[in-house]
């Protein structure tokens, strides 16, 4: 095992391979304890004889230490907020103290069991044999997780928390750079034992080729394009059989009535001058009181608007932002708003 002695912080100089820890969950059990600051790259771990709540984490080097650091500091885990810091053994403590951070747990203490969950009645506590064995990821466990994520939003969520808590970067913004076992990997609906379209049309018929160089295993890009053309040609197929339901079979040109005249379209009031608009707007510190958390996204050719009034029209996003075009003819054909 690898916990051991006993911890408290001196007012002695900092111990730049040992971290003191706070706050540790006393719902934890000594193993999960050991187990979690052992996936930071700990060596030992000695808890306080007054309270399991403060433990001394030992590390094989100051570089471990301070790469374990930020990652243990202010981590959220079981409600409570760990606070890390070097250790700082009391004075006098000499090598010896240092050296007994590697002291294994006696026998004659055992671990108390820990309860799975008393308020519901589990009183018992876990298996300690108990370990999930989970295959090895791949294309098929990627897209299928995908696929879980998207159908539940808690899950969601579920797992952007924890990509927070990991200090792993966000999944917005642009997109990185696509994993080896995506890159290399056979996904779902695609043919092992097929040819690319470019080798089907160079072939022509003729002899076919070795194997290695007719199987071309398809991408995660190059599937999603599969799949988004498909999409489209169900829903284009979907859309012709639905007009052909809604127009009768044995319609006559003697029978149907004539169809209204087209409305007749007003000419478009001129936009907004650049001197109203600007003379109507926030300032910049007026914004920055009532959009504190306001943070501008990467530039493209669409904007998103928010805090738009209820009544808001095509018309007067025109009327806005029509003086950015040469005239009103191009700003029809430009700008198409869409209200989500």
């Amino acid at each position: 095992g690898m916990s051991g002695g006993t911890a408290t912080s001196g007012g002695g100089a900092p111990d730049l391979r040992a971290l003191y820890v706070r706050h540790v969950p006393p719902s934890l059990s000594e193993r999960a304890c050991n187990e979690l600051f052992e996936h930071y790259g700990a060596t030992s771990v000695r808890f306080s004889t007054a309270s399991r709540t403060h433990a001394v984490v030992s590390f094989a080097g100051a570089e471990a230490a301070a790469c374990a650091l930020p990652q243990l500091n202010r981590l959220q885990l079981h409600g409570k907020t760990l606070l890390a810091d070097y250790y700082r053994p009391a004075a006098g403590a000499g090598e010896h103290d240092a050296a007994s951070t590697a002291v294994t747990q006696p026998a004659s203490s055992p671990e108390q069991p820990t309860a799975i969950c008393p308020n519901l009645g589990i009183n018992y506590p876990a298996n300690p044999h108990l370990a999930y064995r989970y295959p090895p990821p791949n294309a098929v466990i990627v897209a299928n997780i995908a696929n879980a994520i998207c159908s539940s939003p808690m899950l969601y969520t579920q797992v952007l928390n924890l990509m927070n808590k990991m200090n792993l970067p966000p999944p917005f913004g642009h997109h990185t750079p696509v994993h080896p076992i995506l890159r290399g990997s056979v996904w779902p609906g695609s043919s092992e034992s097929g040819e690319s379209e470019h080798e089907s049309e160079s072939d022509g018929g003729q002899a076919e080729a070795p194997p290695a160089k007719k199987k071309k295993p398809l991408t995660a890009a190059e599937t999603s394009k599969r799949l988004k053309r498909e999409q489209e040609r169900i829903k284009h197929a979907f859309l012709l059989e639905k007009k052909a339901k809604l127009q009768p079979e044995h319609a006559t040109a003697s029978s149907a009535p004539p169809p209204p005249p087209p409305p007749q379209q007003q000419p478009l009031p001129p936009p907004l001058t650049q001197t109203h608009i600007q003379a109507n707007k926030l300032t910049a510190q007026e914004f920055a009181t009532q959009f504190p958390t306001h943070q501008c996204g990467a530039p493209t050719s669409k904007l998103y608007i928010k805090n738009m009034v209820k009544k808001a029209t095509a018309l007067d996003l025109l009327l806005l932002f029509g003086g950015y075009f040469s005239s009103t003819e191009e700003a029809q054909q430009c700008a198409t708003p869409s209200f989500c």
